[in-house]
């Protein structure tokens, strides 16, 4: 049997980027004896073109990965492949988020509503052996007008029982050449921040009493991960990017991490932070290890709108402690910042704006005073 996955990212920034779950789920897949392929359309695509593409690639099953932005698109092209009499089904946060919404749409038979290496693979192993698939967890299923909605089946408490994720389908190789050889990895799954612009604490409430949200894989079973990939991708890999929403989550974690790498690898790495999860200690373990990069939200330069709006808690001398430091060990800083909340006003805007593009560059270049005489002249001449 062959399970296609199909993945909208049309008129996304950059270009084809590994897709965790998809990989994952490629990789269980794959492990249960199954065959995977991986249709990622970039542009927007005829009816007539889409239908051919997917009719070549022979699927058994057809499974959509979507975020909200791209939805629309999965709901055109689930109606137009229902011809195909292929069962078609949608995961990803949008479907996990709002599944009601996503198994009315004509085209697509079932909801997955969480984690779906597990489901994915008990699906498949129903098909196969002509078994009933209406009661799988995490699951919802329209047959004849009705719809089953199962409930959600604990998340996956230990991380490294799952298999490496599946980066072949990706063509990996291709990947790394168009990003300068940057390879990705995540170390675990899940955050603890109660951001309101970000997804994360309403997929916790979809796993409320179904175990811990937040998880990490072992030190060693990362650095293998990374091994396997720098073997098989060998001469090619020339630095590393780690895509957790925090990396420094865990103290000791990330000591252990840094301790373990440096004694291996000297890859350069990237990788996600918080300002509230690092310290000179973290950073300078980090830099040690081979970090050349910190990147760290923002979003917005106005600490009351940060705090109330946006529920972040770390104010403008915390953010701009952290830079410091971190240009003094040697690290790059990248930050993210976003316009356009509720309750935002221009004078907020320029508050992220003139703050923490150009206070931030000139505290660290030249100095803390002469940045904030800076920031009062842009606001003199607005």
């Amino acid at each position: 049997m062959n399970v296609l996955f199909i993945y909208p990212d049309i008129y996304a920034y950059g270009g084809l980027r590994i897709h965790y779950g998809i990989a994952y789920m490629s990789a269980v897949l794959k492990k249960g004896g199954y065959q995977t392929s991986l249709l990622s359309i970039t542009k927007e695509i005829s009816k007539e073109k889409l239908i051919d593409e997917v009719k070549g690639l022979k699927p058994d099953i057809i499974c959509f990965s979507s975020t909200t932005n791209q939805f629309p698109f999965v709901k055109l092209y689930a109606s137009w492949l229902k011809i195909l009499g292929v069962p078609v089904v949608c995961g990803g946060v949008h479907a996990t988020l709002c599944p009601a919404e996503v198994i009315s749409c004509n085209g697509i038979d079932i909801v997955c509503v969480g984690e779906g290496e597990y489901p994915l693979l008990d699906f498949a192993n129903a098909l196969k052996n002509g078994d009933a698939f209406d009661n799988i967890p995490n699951l919802w299923v329209k047959k004849d007008g009705a719809i089953t909605r199962n409930s959600v089946r604990p998340l996956i408490s230990d991380l490294d029982s799952l298999p490496f994720p599946d980066r072949a389908i990706f063509c990996h190789e291709k990947m790394l050449k168009m990003w300068d050889g940057e390879a990705c990895f995540m170390a675990g799954r899940g955050c603890p921040y109660e951001c309101t612009y970000c997804c994360n604490h309403s997929l916790r409430k979809t796993y409320s009493g179904k175990g811990p949200y937040v998880r990490i894989r072992s030190v060693n079973n990362l650095l293998e991960e990374i091994r396997c990939v720098s073997k098989e991708y060998s001469g090619l890999v020339k630095k590393l990017n780690f895509d957790d929403d925090t990396f420094t989550l865990f103290p000791k974690w990330v000591k252990e991490f840094c301790g373990a790498y440096k004694k291996e690898f000297d890859y350069p790495f990237a990788c996600n932070v918080r300002v509230e999860t690092v310290n000179r200690e973290v950073l300078s373990l980090l830099k040690d290890a081979g970090c050349y990069a910190i990147k760290l939200g923002v979003e917005s330069g106005d600490e009351w709108l940060r705090k109330t709006v946006l529920k972040r808690s770390m104010t403008n001398e915390e953010i701009i402690t952290a830079c410091k430091t971190a240009h003094e060990l040697g690290l790059e800083v990248y930050v993210f910042n976003m316009v356009g909340f509720p309750y935002e006003n221009p004078e907020m805007i320029e508050e992220t704006i003139v703050s923490f593009i150009i206070v931030i560059l000139f505290y660290i270049f030249m100095g803390g005073i002469l940045a904030w005489l800076i920031r009062d002249y842009f606001r003199s001449i607005k």
